[in-house]
C-alpha cells in the first residue's frame, strides 16, 4: 500500500462569506487549488488501492482495516455496528448531521462445495453476475493461508448435446478451478470468498477499467469528501459546519443488510437528517436497451434518482440537489425507472428513516472485469458531492428541507 500523506499544501488564506464557496470546492477538485484530484496520494494512487483491497460481500474486513488507516488524521473518531465503518467528522450540534452511504462490498463467489475427485470448485453468486460476462475470468480465493488463484469455468461446448447447447449459462453452471494440484490447495474450504481479478486500468486518457469501481469509486469519492474537507474547514473564518458521516456499508450487492443495521444504529446515536446514498450505476448509451423503460443515462456525469426498483426519493431533495448540478453548470441525467436499487432503500425506511437522496457515476459492463467509467463523470461527480456537502449555505439549506 503506497504511504499518504493525509494533507495538501495548507494556504493560510481565509475563506469567508464574502467569497464564492462553490467556486473555492470547483478549484480543489478541478485543479486550481491545490492540485488535480487525479494526481497525488488521494488521486488515481488511493482509487488503485481500494481497487486492489478485496471486499467480497460478506467479507470486508480487509477493506475496512484499509479504510481506518487511510482516514487516519481526516476524520473526528471511527465508528462500527456488525461489520459497517462509520467515519466521523464532528461540527457543529446545531448545524444537523449529514450520512454520505457507500457501500465497501462487490459481487463476487463463495465456495459452496468442492469436488474431491478434481479439485474443482461449485461457487454461489454474491450479488447480480452474468455467468457468461466473467467465465474465463481469473479469480482470487481468499483462504485462512492466503489467496490462490483460479479460473472461472464452464462445461465445454464439446460436452454440451441437444438442449443443454441452447439453455443460457446459470450461476450454478459455474466452477473454479484453483491454480495447482489438488494437495496444493488444501486449505481452501467451503465458504471462503472468491474474488473476480480485476485490477484498476488508468492506460486510456478517457476512462477507468475495473469491476471494483463498483463501488470502489463510491469509496474513493467519500475519502476525498473528507480530505477536502480536511483542508477547507480552517479556511472558513468562523462558518460553522455540519457533523459528516462516511458510512462505509457491507452487502448492498446481497440485499442492502449493511445499510439496514448500520441506519438503525446511527439513528439511536447521531440522528441524522440527511441521507446521501452514493454509487455507480449503468449506463443506457449502449445497443439493445429501450430507452423508453431505462431513460436517457448518458456517460458523462452523476445520476441523480427519482426512483427505482426499490423506493421513490425524498422529492424536495432531488429537486434541489436537480438546481445544484444545474447552477454548477455540471452535466447530468435524472432517473426515474422501476429496476435497480441502492442502500436507500433501507435507509429511508429502518428505524423511522432518513430523508434521503441519491447520485450515482454512470458507466458501461457494470459487474464485469471490464467494468468503465469516464474520468470526467468521476470528477463531475465528486464535484456535486462535494458541493452538497462542504458548501455551508447548501448544506444548511439541504438539511433544512430535509426536516421538513
Amino acid at each position: 500500500m503506497i504511504a499518504r500523506h493525509m494533507k495538501c499544501k495548507q494556504s493560510t488564506k481565509l475563506v469567508g462569506r464574502g467569497m464564492n464557496m462553490k467556486g473555492v470546492i470547483r478549484d480543489m477538485i478541478e485543479g486550481l487549488w491545490p492540485n488535480d484530484i487525479f494526481r497525488g496520494p488521494f488521486g488515481l494512487e488511493l482509487l488503485a488501492d481500494i481497487c486492489g483491497v478485496p471486499s467480497v460481500s460478506g467479507a470486508q474486513l480487509g477493506m475496512q482495516h484499509f479504510l481506518r488507516t487511510t482516514l487516519a488524521g481526516l476524520v473526528t473518531e471511527f465508528g462500527k455496528h456488525q461489520g459497517n465503518l462509520f467515519a466521523i467528522r464532528r461540527g457543529a450540534t446545531d448545524r444537523g448531521c449529514v450520512l454520505f452511504i457507500v457501500h465497501i462490498d462487490r459481487v463476487g463467489f463463495l465456495v459452496s462445495r468442492i469436488d474431491k475427485e478434481t479439485g474443482a470448485l461449485r461457487v454461489r453468486a454474491m450479488g447480480g453476475i452474468d455467468p457468461a460476462a466473467v467465465l474465463t475470468n481469473y479469480v482470487e480465493i481468499h483462504t485462512k493461508l492466503g489467496p490462490v488463484p483460479g479460473v472461472i469455468g464452464c462445461t465445454p461446448v464439446h460436452f454440451q448435446k441437444g438442449a443443454d447447447e441452447k439453455k443460457p449459462l446459470k450461476p450454478e453452471d459455474l466452477f473454479v478451478i484453483p491454480q495447482g494440484a489438488f494437495e496444493e490447495n488444501a486449505s481452501i474450504r467451503v465458504g471462503d470468498p472468491i474474488s473476480i481479478f480485476s485490477p484498476l486500468d488508468t492506460h486510456s486518457p478517457v476512462c477507468l477499467r475495473s469491476l471494483a469501481l463498483d463501488d470502489g469509486l463510491g469509496v474513493w469519492q467519500g475519502c476525498n469528501i473528507l480530505r477536502i474537507a480536511e483542508e477547507l474547514y480552517p479556511k472558513l473564518n468562523g462558518e460553522q459546519h455540519p457533523t459528516i458521516i462516511v458510512c462505509f456499508t457491507t452487502e448492498e450487492e446481497t440485499g442492502a443488510r449493511g445499510a439496514e443495521r448500520a441506519v438503525h444504529h446511527l439513528i439511536q446515536r447521531y440522528s441524522p437528517d440527511l441521507a446521501i446514498v452514493v454509487d455507480t450505476t449503468a449506463s443506457t448509451a449502449i445497443p439493445g436497451v429501450s430507452k423508453d423503460v431505462a431513460g436517457d443515462i448518458g456517460l458523462d456525469g452523476p445520476v441523480i434518482t427519482f426512483a427505482d426498483g426499490g423506493m421513490v426519493y425524498t422529492r424536495p431533495l432531488v429537486e434541489d440537489v436537480i438546481d445544484v448540478a444545474s447552477e454548477l453548470a455540471i452535466v447530468h441525467y435524472i432517473r426515474a425507472t422501476p429496476f435497480g436499487g441502492t442502500d436507500g432503500s433501507k435507509v429511508a425506511i429502518t428505524g423511522g428513516g432518513v430523508a434521503t437522496v441519491s447520485v450515482s457515476t454512470p458507466s458501461l459492463n457494470i459487474h464485469t472485469a471490464s467494468m468503465s467509467i469516464k474520468k470526467a463523470a468521476a470528477r463531475r461527480t465528486l464535484l456535486l458531492l462535494s458541493t452538497l456537502l462542504l458548501d455551508p449555505d447548501t448544506s444548511s439549506h439541504l438539511i433544512k428541507v430535509a426536516r421538513g
